[in-house]
């Protein structure tokens, strides 16, 4: 009786040991790189809300330069009384509008970028495959999707650039979806 009630302890802990190491531990830094994917998909849902505004307005038929917008950095006509309120000019005045995409673009680019460094960073034996693939994704479909951008303005918005461009919106933005998605498997 003893001896099996030692062998059953025994077995036990075994047990309850074999399932701590098969849980899926934290990482230091999870929660940042979950702070990017959401703010990732926050900022790219909104970079194509503005996209299609440009596209509403014609404003990809205006200023087809980059990086800048007819050599300046800021237009003369970023912010036009005739459209009434600040408001009013983020809405319906074209330039603004163009030049709205182009920084929730930037800013996009720059939030992808450090999501992908972070996890480089980590290193694959922290992250785990998963979430380093689902983060070279991300950073190939935001790098992709800006180059589509800008090829599409500098040719002044062919259709068939535009479409694509607006496909790419949702190729980067489910990449974020999986990734975030990804992270979800990893405790707080």
């Amino acid at each position: 009786k003893c001896l099996s009630s030692i062998q059953t302890i025994g077995f036990c802990e075994y047990a309850l040991i074999y399932k701590l190491f098969q849980q899926v531990k934290p990482f230091s830094g999870v929660k940042r790189l979950k702070a990017y994917g959401h703010m990732g998909k926050a900022l790219t849902f909104t970079t194509i809300i503005y996209g299609a505004f440009v596209a509403g307005l014609d404003a990809g038929l205006i200023y087809n330069s980059w990086p800048k917008m007819a050599d300046k950095w800021i237009p003369d006509d970023l912010i036009v009384s005739r459209y009434g309120s600040t408001v009013g000019n983020f809405l319906d005045n074209p330039t603004t509008v163009q030049f709205t995409h182009r920084m929730l673009a930037y800013t996009t680019v720059l939030t992808t970028g450090l999501l992908w460094a972070n996890v480089m960073r980590l290193g694959v034996a922290c992250t785990g495959p998963r979430i380093r693939n689902a983060a070279h994704l991300v950073f190939s479909a935001v790098l992709g999707q800006s180059l589509l951008g800008i090829t599409t303005l500098l040719c002044y918005v062919p259709a068939s650039l535009g479409s694509l461009h607006q496909c790419g919106g949702v190729v980067l933005l489910s990449s974020l979806l999986w990734f975030t998605h990804c992270l979800r498997a990893v405790p707080k």
